[in-house]
């Protein structure tokens, strides 16, 4: 599992995922990847941690989500009045 991955993606569920669900899958992976048992890897485990604890805090999910939307939106390649447009959309999505 070399690089960064999307958290929904390390815990295999959706991203309307209940929190539920999310604690269902962390469970489950943690149960299956734990080092000191099934020979499971630290760094996985590590990683499987890391997007349990973003996921299960609504206020930090809600911010994950944030990140990734606006890291979609190339910066470099816009000219000014367009990342005036991407700010607005920004200030808006925060709302």
């Amino acid at each position: 599992m070399a690089g960064k991955r999307d958290y929904y993606e390390i815990l295999g569920i959706s991203k309307s995922a209940s929190d539920k669900e999310i604690k269902n899958a962390f469970r489950s992976l943690a149960r299956k990847h734990h080092p000191d048992k099934n020979h499971g890897t630290d760094e996985y485990f590590k990683r499987i941690q890391s997007a349990y604890e973003i996921l299960s805090d609504t206020s930090m999910r809600s911010k994950y989500n944030m990140r990734r939307r606006v890291e979609h939106i190339n910066i470099v390649e816009l000219s000014d009045p367009d990342y005036e447009l991407m700010y607005t959309y920004y200030c808006k999505l925060r709302e």
